[in-house]
């Protein structure tokens, strides 16, 4: 009795997802696992923090924003300041971050019941199973774990009315990578027109605000890069592989994903589930239309999102067979 009263009351949504969490974060603090594009977003991070700062974005491969240069940065200098790897500070914080963003999230978004905390454990867990945390902190792109989640929450403000709070959720979504301009769809649930555009104003102002520094004082050429089309990919159905795929196809992609959002918006706004639905459409689109849709990392906010969407959906279904056991359990009795 008390050892189950007592499973009762520890908080597995928490302990289960941390603890399948904590071998990887371990493995990947390694200094041989310090590749990719991790090595080089810590070096941008550091000069951010230097006396050079100015000059963070003159050079086009830098496609990350100021939040997640000043994690990398911070845990570069403090690394060289205490005389180990920054690789053993920034997998920890990076992955269980994620973990614990994840686990909030869902906890706010899936509907209130007895479903709500295994939801919580279920999705949590199988996100870090599947090794997704590991993925993007091992690629150096933790946004495709941190914006999707930004999304969910800036989604169920924007139904509550809040659209200003949902705003400034995309915005700083966009200071980690500034693809999370797309996230604009999830303001089409808020209940009115104003509502809609207070937040697309707030979140114009909040993903410009920390660029401004750097597009004043110094050499600002993020939007000169051009990514290669990736064999594999649908674009290189149209386009050869390794061909150059600039800002101004990456606007065209936007572009369709955002009008993909907005109609599942739309066709979806009166149920709960659209919250996840429409931030899944943006993603869907934006993955389909990608030069660079091999990248392993690139998957994970779709499979994010779908591991949420799919707990609206188990909710669904449980919703809709409960009145059928109640009427077999009525006619045995």
């Amino acid at each position: 009795m008390r050892a189950r009263l007592l499973s009762r009351r520890l908080p597995w949504h928490w302990l289960l997802p941390v603890l399948l969490a904590l071998p990887a974060c371990v493995l990947d603090g390694r200094p041989d696992h310090w590749d990719a594009d991790l090595p080089y977003f810590t070096r941008m991070g550091e000069r951010m923090l230097s006396a050079h700062w100015s000059t963070t974005f003159a050079h086009p491969k830098l496609q990350a924003g100021p939040a997640q240069l000043l994690v990398f940065g911070a845990a570069g200098r403090l690394g060289d300041a205490l005389g180990f790897a920054p690789g053993r500070l920034l997998a920890p914080l990076t992955e269980l971050a994620i973990v614990a963003l994840l686990v909030v999230v869902v906890g706010r978004v899936v509907p209130r019941g007895r479903r709500r905390g295994a939801a919580r454990v279920a999705v949590a867990s199988l996100f870090v199973l599947l090794q997704n945390p590991s993925t993007v902190y091992l690629a150096g792109h933790p946004a495709d774990a941190i914006v999707p989640l930004l999304w969910l929450l800036a989604a169920l403000e924007a139904r509550a009315g809040r659209t200003g709070r949902a705003g400034l959720l995309l915005g700083l979504g966009a200071s980690f990578e500034v693809w999370s301009l797309l996230g604009a769809p999830v303001l089409l649930l808020a209940p009115r027109l104003r509502d809609v555009c207070r937040g697309a104003v707030v979140q114009g102002l909040a993903t410009a605000a920390p660029f401004v520094p750097f597009l004043v004082a110094g050499p600002f050429r993020m939007f000169a890069f051009h990514w290669q089309v990736r064999s594999g990919s649908l674009v290189s159905v149209f386009l050869a592989p390794d061909t150059p795929f600039p800002w101004t196809w990456r606007l065209a992609q936007g572009a369709l994903a955002l009008g993909a959002g907005a109609l599942v918006a739309h066709l979806a706004r009166s149920r709960p589930a659209s919250v996840a639905l429409v931030p899944l459409a943006v993603v869907g689109v934006r993955l389909l239309l990608d030069p660079m849709s091999g990248a392993g990392y690139y998957g994970v906010a779709f499979a994010l999102l779908a591991l949420v969407a799919a707990a609206f959906a188990v909710d669904f279904v449980a919703a809709a067979l409960a009145p059928r056991r109640a009427g077999v359990a009525e006619g045995r009795a």
